[in-house]
């Protein structure tokens, strides 16, 4: 008898651990991004996180917002921002060769993710935004180059920037996108879009 109470509870115990059991599959959710990347969603003051920790991705947390701010491309509610550790040299251009103009493009916190798609989609060898997009680390693949505003807040809440000039995703107009210049005080400008800047990915969750 007690041999098969034991394995009673094997085989329930089983059970409720399956990922395949629905009742487990919706506390897993819980705790996985929509890439399934085991990311808990949402703020969640147990997480932790404060500006300058490592990130899941392995990256520097540099934004943190309780009330949520929405992603542009699909309507996905994000509360983090976090860069890649290190700068990519500041040999990139925005585009390959100049005048092509990318419609759609924003600066606002939440479409730099968009941004990127929206230059990729025009210009699929765009250097700045194919380095950030092609990022992979400890297999998160939701890199992205930052819009204007949250390049702002990059510069803002990241000591470990190295180059003067940085990329952002947005589009001034056909010949020009928006960049950030860390020493001269934080000063955002338009400059013409085959002109060499740095860049550092990013990602939202």
């Amino acid at each position: 008898m007690k041999f098969k109470n034991y394995f009673l509870l094997l085989i329930c115990t089983l059970f409720f651990i399956s990922c395949e059991n629905p009742w487990m599959k919706d506390i897993l959710d819980n705790f996985q991004d929509k890439k399934g990347y085991g990311v808990i969603k949402g703020y969640n003051e147990d997480a932790g996180y404060k500006i300058g920790d490592i990130g899941p991705a392995g990256g520097v947390i540099f934004y943190i917002d309780k009330a949520g701010f929405t992603m542009s491309d699909n309507g996905q509610i994000c509360h983090y921002l976090e860069a890649a550790s290190s700068d990519f040299g500041i040999t990139y251009l925005w585009e390959a060769a100049g005048g092509l103009d990318i419609l759609g493009t924003a600066t606002a916190l939440g479409t730099g993710r968009e941004n990127t798609t929206l230059i990729l989609a025009a210009d699929n060898n765009a250097p700045a935004a194919r380095t950030c997009a092609d990022y992979n680390n400890y297999g998160f693949i939701d890199w992205f180059l930052p819009s204007l505003d949250e390049l702002i807040l990059l510069c803002s809440n990241n000591k470990s920037l190295i180059y003067s000039d940085y990329w952002s995703s947005s589009q001034y107009d056909t010949t020009s996108a928006w960049h950030h210049n860390v020493v001269l005080g934080g000063v955002s400008a338009y400059i013409t879009k085959i002109s060499p800047s740095a860049v550092r990915p990013i990602r939202a969750f």
